[in-house]
């Protein structure tokens, strides 16, 4: 969380997007794609709180996935 704040930090003072994506060794696509989830989501979306709840559903759904791909 700590690297993903200080990208969102930089970004929120003004400095141009690909110089913060450049120096922390990321693509632009990544760089947008972190500062819109913060943007939706908050803090909680730097935290990573977001995408582990997808992942915990769909690992709930694991029974539903493997009688899916079986037929």
């Amino acid at each position: 969380m700590d690297e993903r704040l200080r990208f969102v930090a930089r970004v929120l003072d003004g400095e141009a997007m690909s110089d913060v994506c450049r120096s922390f060794g990321i693509s632009r696509k990544t760089g947008y794609k972190i500062f819109n989830r913060y943007k939706e989501h908050g803090l909680d979306a730097l935290r990573g709180t977001v995408c582990r709840t997808t992942v915990l559903l769909f690992l709930r759904h694991a029974a539903w996935r493997t009688s899916c791909l079986s037929k």
